[in-house]
C-alpha cells in the first residue's frame, strides 16, 4: 500500500526515510514497471526483498521518498552504505583510512509527477544528508547514471567507462593449455580476500609515488555473492520454480536457507581459477528471452600479466560456448574496459572475433563529501580506484 495520499499543490518537500515494508514495496512497485525485465512486478518486488537479506545489503540499504507537505509520494531513491578506503600521503608513506561510502541507486520519479523537478530536489536533499549525517565528511558518494551527465548538476564528477563486447559466434574454441578449476556459487571468499590485499598494496604504492589521495570501495566476496544471488533468483523464477513442488519461500526464509537451496540450481559455476594461483575470473549471467549473456565482475592476474588475463578470457569463452547455460545460447561476454590494462584491450581485440566497444549505459560518477577535497577530485588530484563493474548497484 502507498503512504497516505491526498490532492494538493506541493509547497514544501521532505525527504523521508521509509522503514515500513509496505511503503518500501510501494516504491518498488512503482519503479518495477520500468525495471522488472522478464519478471512480474510481484517477483521484482520479491527479488529486491530477497537481495536485502544478502550480507552486502542486510541493514545497509536505506530507502527514501520525497513527499510534499501533505505526504504525497513524488519520487524515491535508495542508497547502499558500505565500507570504503581512503589513502592519504603522509611523510613518505600512505595512511589507509576506513571510511563510509554510499552508492545511490533506484532514482525514480513516478510517471504522474515527472517534469516538475522533483528528482533534482530529492537528490540535492540526499546529497546534503550524506555529507552531514549518514556518511559524513570523511566519506564519498557515487552512482551510475542512465541519463548521461544529469548528475553533474548535483556536484558529481563523471568517470565514464566504456564496455567491451565479445560475441561468441564464430570464435575459435580450440583447447587452452592451462591447469584450472571451476569456482562454484558462493565460494569466492578466498579469492576476493587475496584480491583485496593486492588492490590495497597497489594503491599504497601509487600514493607513495605521486602523493595523490585515492578512494575505493573495499572489495570482498559479499559483493560477488550479491550479484550471484541476483542471477540465481532470476534463473529460478524464469526456469526452475514452475517444476518445483517444494518452492523456496523467498519472503520468509533466511539468507543461509535461500543460498543453500539455490546452490545446485543451474547455473552453478561462476568463476575459473588458475591452479598455479596466477589469476582468476568471475562473472555473472543476464537472462533475456531464449538466450543469455555473461558480464565479467573481476578478471585478475596477480602479477598483472596480460597473458594470464587473456588465457582466463579464452577459458571462459570455451566453457560457456561448449556448455550452454540452461540449454540456451550465450550470445556475448561483456567487460568494463577498466577491468583490464590498455595493452590488454588491444590484445583482446586482436585475439577475439568481432569485438566492439560501446558507451556504458551505466555512467560512473562520484563526489567526495568534504567540499575542500571534492575540489581536489574535480582537479584530478584525488583519484577514484576500482571504478569497475564490481561496485555497481
Amino acid at each position: 500500500m502507498a503512504p497516505s495520499l491526498s490532492n494538493s499543490t506541493p509547497v514544501e518537500f521532505k525527504l523521508v526515510q521509509l522503514t515500513d515494508q509496505d511503503h518500501i514495496n510501494f516504491t518498488r512497485c512503482k519503479n518495477g514497471q520500468t525495471w522488472k525485465g522478464d519478471l512480474s512486478v510481484d517477483d521484482y518486488i520479491l527479488r529486491e526483498h530477497t537481495l536485502g537479506k544478502s550480507k552486502l545489503i542486510n541493514d545497509n540499504l536505506l530507502v527514501y521518498m520525497l513527499q510534499d507537505q501533505n505526504k504525497i509520494p513524488l519520487c524515491s531513491v535508495e542508497i547502499l552504505i558500505r565500507p570504503g578506503w581512503k589513502f592519504e600521503y603522509n611523510n613518505g608513506e600512505a595512511d589507509v583510512l576506513e571510511v563510509k561510502c554510499g552508492t545511490i541507486g533506484s532514482v525514480f520519479t513516478y510517471p504522474e509527477n515527472r517534469g516538475k523537478g522533483y528528482s533534482r530536489i530529492m537528490i540535492d536533499k540526499l546529497v546534503r544528508l550524506c555529507k552531514e549525517d549518514i556518511i559524513g565528511q570523511e566519506g564519498f558518494t557515487f552512482l551510475y547514471s542512465e541519463i548521461g551527465e544529469y548528475y553533474t548538476k548535483h556536484g558529481f564528477k563523471s568517470y565514464p567507462v566504456d564496455t567491451l563486447s565479445i560475441p561468441l559466434k564464430d570464435q575459435d574454441l580450440s583447447p587452452i593449455e592451462a591447469s584450472y578449476e571451476f569456482i562454484p556459487y558462493h565460494q569466492f571468499e578466498p579469492l576476493m580476500s587475496k584480491y583485496n590485499e593486492k588492490l590495497k598494496s597497489e594503491i599504497i604504492e601509487k600514493v607513495k609515488k605521486d602523493h595523490k589521495t585515492r578512494v575505493s570501495i573495499i572489495p570482498d566476496s559479499h559483493i560477488i555473492d550479491w550479484f550471484h544471488l541476483r542471477a540465481k533468483y532470476l534463473s529460478y523464477k524464469l526456469y526452475h520454480e514452475k517444476s518445483k513442488t517444494d518452492r523456496i519461500d523467498f519472503y520468509n526464509e533466511d539468507y543461509q536457507s535461500i543460498i543453500s537451496k539455490l546452490e545446485n540450481e543451474e547455473p552453478n559455476v561462476y568463476g575459473i581459477k588458475m591452479e598455479d594461483d596466477t589469476g582468476f575470473i568471475i562473472w555473472t549471467v543476464d537472462f533475456k528471452d531464449d538466450s543469455n549473456s555473461v558480464t565479467i565482475l573481476k578478471c585478475v592476474s596477480f602479477e598483472n600479466d596480460d597473458s594470464v588475463v587473456l588465457k582466463l578470457l579464452h577459458l571462459l569463452k570455451n566453457h560457456i560456448s561448449k556448455r550452454p547455460i540452461l540449454g540456451q545460447e550465450t550470445t556475448k561476454i561483456t567487460l568494463w574496459e577498466s577491468e583490464v590494462s590498455l595493452s590488454c584491450i588491444d590484445l583482446i581485440k586482436s585475439q577475439f572475433v568481432g569485438v566492439s566497444i560501446a558507451d556504458n549505459s551505466s555512467r560512473s560518477a562520484i563526489m567526495i563529501n568534504n567540499d575542500k577535497q571534492d575540489k581536489l577530485l574535480k582537479n584530478d588530484d584525488i583519484i577514484w580506484e576500482e571504478n569497475t563493474k564490481l561496485p555497481w548497484f
